[in-house]
């Protein structure tokens, strides 16, 4: 039992948890049913990935972003299909 605690105590310090993200649907033209979408990291504020959705589905560009600010990842989606090229980035 006592190796099974420690074994779970240095699981829990080994993987610290994962941030957690507040969501936030704004709606900007409802004739076209389209909603812009922004994920935060709660404890710094700082934008994760934002984009948008018409008529519920991904549509356009969607970016995700590294905690430093800079671009991870730019997506183009067409009802909520991937479309085009997908372009990524490192932190550097």
């Amino acid at each position: 039992m006592k190796n099974f605690l420690f074994l779970l105590m240095a699981f829990f310090f080994a993987f610290p948890l994962k941030a957690q993200y507040s969501e936030e649907f704004e709606s900007y033209d409802v004739d076209t049913n389209t909603v812009y979408y922004t994920m935060k990291d709660v404890q710094t504020g700082v934008v994760v990935a934002e984009g948008t959705f018409v008529n519920g589905k991904k549509s356009g560009f969607w970016y995700q972003y590294y905690p430093t600010g800079k671009i991870q990842f730019v997506q183009i989606y067409k009802e909520g299909v991937k479309n085009g090229t997908w372009k990524s980035s490192n932190d550097n």
